[in-house]
């Protein structure tokens, strides 16, 4: 399933079944960044 998919299924609905997995698929983003993206 490509990223864009997720958050347009599960958009702002907290309640919905993938709304956690998709909180987890943004925080290891956000920890990625802060070790491998130079911020400009």
């Amino acid at each position: 399933m490509e990223p864009h998919k997720l958050i347009d299924m599960v958009g702002e609905n907290e309640k919905h079944p993938l709304a956690s997995l998709m909180e987890l698929v943004g925080v290891l983003i956000e920890q990625y960044e802060n070790l491998y993206v130079a911020e400009l």
